[in-house]
């Protein structure tokens, strides 16, 4: 068998992925790929997204994000408009019903 059967398919999900990223980030200025890393937010992480990158998007801090997990990636999109704005009145209605229960979590 030749070594060439071995190698891994040139257009597998990895690599259409990897390069979609690539052209995303030299459009907006960056080297690809483009590297991060967490950072600790409150009990949780964030992922910190470059300004010029968020520009190209067309996103900013009150984007609603819509998360999911394809293989071992994990996704992020900007939510529909509809869709972000059901989400804004439902956190909105979530905070009003256990505002209390929140603030003293937070402590």
């Amino acid at each position: 068998m030749r070594a060439a059967n071995l190698a891994r398919p040139a257009h597998d999900a990895r690599s259409v992925a990897c390069n979609s990223v690539a052209r995303l980030a030299a459009a907006s200025g960056y080297a690809a790929p483009m590297l991060t890393k967490l950072t600790a937010h409150g009990d949780g992480l964030a992922v910190i997204v470059p300004p010029a990158l968020l520009a190209h998007l067309g996103l900013d801090e009150d984007a609603a994000l819509e998360l999911r997990i394809e293989g071992d990636a994990l996704i992020v999109t900007g939510a529909p408009a509809d869709r972000a704005a059901r989400l804004r009145a439902a956190a909105a209605r979530a905070m009003d019903a256990h505002d209390h229960t929140f603030r003293e979590l937070a402590k």
